[in-house]
């Protein structure tokens, strides 16, 4: 039987402008992702090209 590693998840907060969020939640929309889906795979990227 498979066992089945657990995930961790931590919350991060973020206070953003209303045109920025406005910005994310268009470009989100367009891929068909969560906000959260969107910045969070914006943010890994980011950090990998580093």
């Amino acid at each position: 039987m498979a066992t089945t590693v657990g995930r961790k998840e931590h919350p991060i907060s973020m206070r953003l402008p209303e045109a920025d969020i406005a910005m994310i939640d268009r470009a989100a929309g367009l891929r068909g992702r969560s906000r959260t889906d969107f910045m969070r795979d914006a943010a890994v990227r980011a950090a990998e090209d580093g």
